[in-house]
């Protein structure tokens, strides 16, 4: 999408020019401070992914009045601006190129949100990004406090885990599995693997050491536990399935004995001001006719795998962490 830039342009060469008389005259001016009444946040979605992955961020322009803002661009800094992988949000161009939103005027109280994706290296400790956000009008020489001119920034960092055993995260565009290292082995001895109900989402697959939890104590639990975040805790309707293998290293149970305990993200409110803090699964997911959906979720799928080794194929409404017992 080419729009006209008139406005942006003529600040760009009036803040050029006022740089030219700086270097004559002398430094006269100080960095605006934000204007009152609108903001910029970025949120990385999701906050850690694996190396390579695509890196997601909910990039959001708030009004909080006191008027409205007529035109805001969203752009990135120009030191920092890597093509897109992924972009949804009004007014903004297509994804492959640079960032560059004309967002909608925005009323008082009012917000917009941009989501965005870049690819992130194959190594490091982080990929990091700063969003900028433009009005129309005179450029932050104003000295801010109005909503015309000014420029406003939010960095949003996201870790980058190299730990492709047991960890995998990413914002995947396609609708497909992704999980772990499914080479299920003594130093592997459990894999997870969630098949994602739609693309263009934030998830993170993870299971072994690093994942903290307690059982219940109404449950022998064994193996480790799984955690799985998919598209920000979205409750699907539908379901979604997550494939678990456990090795026989953990000695898990004969396959028909095998049920899940699934501890939600957020405890649920319950009777007599109780919290639900997760669901037992124990029911066989049951398929009508051809569906490959079943009848009622939650429900669970055993499998033998062989030589000792185990499986389940859990079906799920939302996030959370699932203990084999």
């Amino acid at each position: 999408m080419i729009r006209t830039r008139s406005a942006r342009t003529l600040a760009t060469l009036v803040a050029t020019a006022s740089l030219a008389l700086t270097a004559i005259v002398g430094p006269a001016t100080v960095l605006a401070s934000p204007p009152a009444g609108w903001s910029v946040t970025a949120v990385p979605l999701p906050s850690s992914v694996t190396p390579g992955n695509a890196a997601g961020y909910a990039v959001t322009v708030s009004n909080v009045g006191p008027s409205t803002l007529p035109q805001v661009f969203l752009t990135t800094e120009t030191t920092n601006n890597p093509a897109t992988v992924f972009v949804q949000g009004p007014g903004c161009d297509p994804a492959g190129t640079v960032l560059d939103c004309s967002l909608p005027q925005i009323k008082k109280n009012k917000s917009v949100t941009v989501i965005v994706a870049y690819a992130t290296p194959t190594s490091g400790a982080n990929f990091s990004i700063t969003f900028e956000v433009n009005t129309t009008g005179a450029t932050d020489s104003d000295g801010g406090g109005t909503s015309h001119g000014d420029t406003i920034r939010a960095t949003a960092t996201t870790t980058l885990s190299a730990d492709a055993t047991d960890f995998y995260g990413a914002f995947e565009l396609l609708k497909k599995s992704v999980g772990n290292s499914q080479a299920l082995s003594a130093s592997n001895p459990q894999t997870t693997l969630v098949n994602l109900p739609e693309g263009a989402i934030a998830v993170t697959v993870q299971d072994g050491s690093g994942v903290p939890g307690i059982c219940p104590t109404a449950f022998t639990c064994f193996g480790q536990i799984s955690e799985i975040h998919v598209n920000q805790g979205a409750f699907y309707t539908g379901g979604f399935s997550v494939f678990i293998q456990w090795d026989k290293s953990l000695s898990p149970p004969s396959a028909n004995s095998i049920d899940i305990w699934h501890e939600f993200d957020t405890p649920k409110p319950g009777p007599n001001n109780t919290l639900i803090l997760g669901e037992d699964i124990t029911n066989d997911c049951q398929f009508q006719g051809q569906s490959t959906t079943p009848k009622t979720i939650p429900c669970l799928q055993r499998l033998n795998l062989g030589s000792g080794n185990r499986g389940a194929i859990v079906w799920l409404l939302e996030n959370g962490k699932t203990f084999g017992h």
